[in-house]
């Protein structure tokens, strides 16, 4: 992840340091429940499902109701080698659940804030449909028209980068 300068006077860019990004994943991993998650055997019905917005800095960032939120925007996701293996990581993770319990699982939120760069919406979100697609993951994505939307709620009109991300068919 790479930063932007932010608000304030002084400017400069700083560099989310990767410790933090750590701690939030471990802290996701250490829900209650989380691994102790036992689905019935005989219902073969059951889909899984996740929400997926790591990192917050880069979806959240300008979230009026996230505290701190403001300080992210301009934070920016161009997927760098290093990013795109923390989110292969966090899918594999989910992956060898779903392959241990012989389950489907559905991606069931991801998208990012409206307030993060243009090039950065995009990426990101192309990334994260292309490692559910990958590991046979179907996903729905968060959301149409409001300030997560895919379509602009005012002028109806497609935010057709994010649009083509999504429905590669679109272009």
């Amino acid at each position: 992840m790479e930063r932007r300068a932010g608000r304030g006077a002084a400017g400069g860019a700083a560099e989310q340091p990767a410790a933090h990004a750590d701690h939030r994943r471990r802290r996701l991993e250490q829900r209650p429940g989380a691994r102790r998650l036992a689905l019935p055997a005989d219902d073969r019905n059951l889909i899984a499902t996740f929400h997926y917005y790591s990192p917050m800095e880069v979806t959240h960032q300008g979230a009026e109701w996230v505290s701190g939120a403001g300080a992210w925007v301009g934070t920016t996701w161009s997927g760098t080698a290093a990013q795109r293996q923390r989110l292969r990581d966090d899918f594999d993770r989910v992956a060898r659940w779903a392959a241990r319990e012989k389950r489907p699982v559905l991606l069931g939120e991801f998208g990012a804030y409206s307030r993060a760069p243009e090039p950065t919406r995009p990426a990101w979100t192309r990334a994260v449909r292309e490692e559910a697609e990958s590991r046979g993951f179907s996903w729905a994505y968060w959301e149409l028209a409001s300030s997560f939307g895919v379509l602009e709620p005012l002028s109806l009109q497609w935010r057709r980068p994010l649009l083509e991300t999504l429905l590669p068919v679109a272009r």
